[in-house]
């Protein structure tokens, strides 16, 4: 159950990630124009409150580039064996 809901986080922090593109810096601001940018919004919004809610640390750059690694099929900066 545990797998799933982090699946489900993933997921949709990914969705989120491809929405507004990978230069969040500059486009953090880009207005919500359509029903896929205002869900996956929401969702990144979700996810990151029940992160914090459970006290979770996490380095967002490096977040966000593991996302980015493994949606687009990018070499992974961790082997199986060293990611946790």
């Amino acid at each position: 159950m545990r797998n799933t809901f982090r699946l489900a986080g993933l997921s949709a922090i990914t969705l989120t990630l491809l929405a507004c593109g990978n230069d969040t810096a500059s486009n953090n601001k880009a207005p919500l124009e359509n029903l896929q940018q205002k869900a996956s919004y929401s969702y990144g919004v979700d996810i990151a409150s029940r992160l914090k809610q459970q006290g979770i640390d996490l380095d967002i750059s490096a977040f966000n580039r593991g996302i980015t690694d493994a949606y687009s099929g990018a070499e992974l900066a961790l082997d199986d064996e060293t990611r946790m």
